[in-house]
């Protein structure tokens, strides 16, 4: 648990200048709280990429239903600006992460993250 502390700390986009929205959804991929908050006070929890190449997340707060983020297209620009910024083994481990726990279904090639 500690490891994994730290290297959410050392990664958060926040060090980095990058939006809160950003350091959100890098949270919610890492299953790190970066202490922003949905507009219903909620966590972000998950991702998933849509098959159209939309984003859709899990809140604390949902009733269950995802929430619209935006393009998967305007993420993985985001996170390859955020990712250039990372030394090797913790865009590794981000990629690892990222895999394990983004569900993806927009057909491999068009990932720019995996």
């Amino acid at each position: 648990m500690k490891a994994e502390r730290h290297f959410a700390e050392r990664v958060s986009p926040r060090h980095f200048n990058f939006s809160p929205k950003l350091t959100a959804l890098v949270g919610a991929i890492i299953d790190h709280d970066y202490g922003v908050r949905d507009s219903r006070g909620g966590r972000l929890t998950s991702l998933s990429i849509t098959s159209d190449g939309y984003v859709i997340c899990v809140s604390t707060m949902s009733d269950g239903g995802g929430a619209f983020i935006g393009s998967a297209d305007d993420l993985d620009r985001n996170l390859r600006a955020w990712k250039s910024e990372l030394n090797a083994d913790d865009k590794a481990e981000f990629e690892r992460i990222y895999a394990a726990r983004v569900t993806e279904y927009r057909p491999v090639q068009d990932s720019a993250v995996r």
